[in-house]
Formats: C-alpha cells, structure tokens, sequence
C-alpha cells in the first residue's frame, strides 16, 4: 500500500476536523430546540466534575498539539511514513478530545444545568478546535 502525500494527509485531516466541528455545533443547536425539565439540585457537583475532567483533557489536547504535533511540524527535514502516521494519530486524538469538552456541556444540558452553565465547555471545545486546526509539512 503506498504510503499517504502531504496533500491526501491533510485533505483527510480537514474532512474530520470540519466535520467533528460541525457535531460541536449540532450538539448546540440540539440544546437550543429541545425541550426538558431541569432537575433541581443535580447542577452545581455535577459541573465542577464535568469541569474538571474538560480541564484534563483540554490540557492533553494542549499538551499533544504543542509537545507531539509541534515538534513533528518543527523537523527540518521531511517526515518519514511512520512520523506521518504519528502526525495523523495525534491530530485525531486531538480532535475527538476537543470534541469531548463540548460534548460535556451537551450531557450537563440534558442532566438539569442551563444554557449559561454549559458555555465555557462549548467555548472551551471550539477554542481546541481552533489551536488544533490541521497543517501538515510540504
């Protein structure tokens, strides 16, 4: 099997990039039409761990995107079939947690929190979204 260009990689990483952006959006969307009742009580512990496990993954998403895909993206000399690999991998992962962080907002939603409440995580997932937006070397 011939190994992947850099226009076929990239092209692959925007589809998944524009299309797990687009589920963040639809998550929002969804939120803003559905109607439910809100379960009294059930908000304010259940945010602070939802908000604490968005911090750790926003921090690994962080941490990939800087530490793993920067330093592939710095190499002064092109990158070979398995960096490439490792490149795909980590934008992936990226993108699944940057998506996770706003899906957390979409679940408190639904578990009682308002709309207000649950903005920092889409915020927070769009912002992810936008640090991790895919560039892959010539």
């Amino acid at each position: 099997m011939p190994a992947a260009s850099p226009a076929q990689t990239k092209r692959v990483l925007m589809i998944l990039w524009v299309a797990m952006l687009c589920a963040l959006g639809m998550y929002f969307y969804i939120m803003q039409v559905a109607a439910r009742e809100i379960e009294p009580g059930l908000e304010g512990r259940l945010w602070s761990i939802f908000l604490a496990l968005a911090g750790v993954l926003a921090g690994v998403t962080l941490y990939l995107r800087m530490a793993r895909i920067g330093g592939l993206l710095s190499k002064a000399i092109p990158l070979s079939e398995a960096e490439f690999g490792k490149l795909r991998t980590y934008y992936i992962v990226c993108f699944a947690l940057a998506e996770s962080v706003g899906l957390y907002g979409f679940v408190l939603y639904f578990m009682g929190s308002t709309l207000t409440a649950t903005l920092p995580f889409f915020g927070a997932g769009l912002l992810l979204f936008v640090i991790c937006f895919p560039r892959v070397p010539a």
